[in-house]
């Protein structure tokens, strides 16, 4: 996985696997990820591993909207630690986001949430495909409910919390809007990374 990572790390769109190596790259060694995503998770749970009790919180339910509320209380329950929210854009909207960022802003408890931003409910459209592989969405390429287009700009909801926002297009910025995340979480700030990925579909 890191020698493809590496064979795609000037890839734009950003690709999955240059994502994730550069996360484990660039977040510390004692944080606590928090993780919500479908697609994306077999990447993430083999290349960013945890090694520290209670330095991975995966959601355990059937559904999506979960990971912001577990932040938070990881956030609470370990002060010192950063707290870092790998999210996909699907699940974001899932979540009650204007409520946990203000929260985070009120209380200073600084989370930083990296959107994997496949602009698309991805495991919706794989799953239409699944059930029904001669339908519809398979003869016109059309997956209602899938996309998520016009694309929010989900740095705005730092800007508007009292954080850093930062949008990612181009794969090396990764590291650095990681290391100006820290920054503000050092400061009692939250911080909001979205990830402009491509359409690679991890292996399952």
């Amino acid at each position: 996985m890191q020698r493809e990572a590496a064979e795609h790390k000037n890839d734009i769109p950003v690709d999955p696997r240059w994502l994730c190596q550069a996360l484990n790259e660039s977040i510390p060694a004692d944080a606590t990820i928090v993780e919500e995503t479908t697609v994306h998770r077999p990447l993430i749970q083999n290349m960013i591993p945890r090694t520290q009790p209670m330095s991975y919180i995966g959601r355990v339910t059937g559904g999506l909207g979960v990971s912001l509320g577990y932040a938070l209380g990881a956030k609470l329950a370990q002060k010192d630690r950063p707290i870092f929210v790998l999210i996909g854009d699907g699940g974001f909207h899932y979540n009650p986001v204007p409520s946990c960022l203000g929260l985070a802003q009120e209380y200073k408890l600084p989370i930083v949430v990296v959107v994997f931003n496949n602009q698309r409910y991805l495991s919706q459209e794989r799953s239409l495909l699944r059930y029904y592989p001669d339908g519809a969405a398979k003869r016109t390429g059309v997956y209602f409910g899938g996309p998520i287009l016009p694309s929010p700009e989900y740095r705005l909801y730092a800007d508007i919390h009292g954080g850093y926002g930062v949008k990612v297009t181009n794969p090396q910025d990764i590291r650095p809007a990681v290391a100006r995340a820290l920054e503000y979480s050092a400061q009692g700030r939250l911080a909001v990374i979205d990830v402009v990925l491509n359409d690679y579909i991890p292996r399952q």
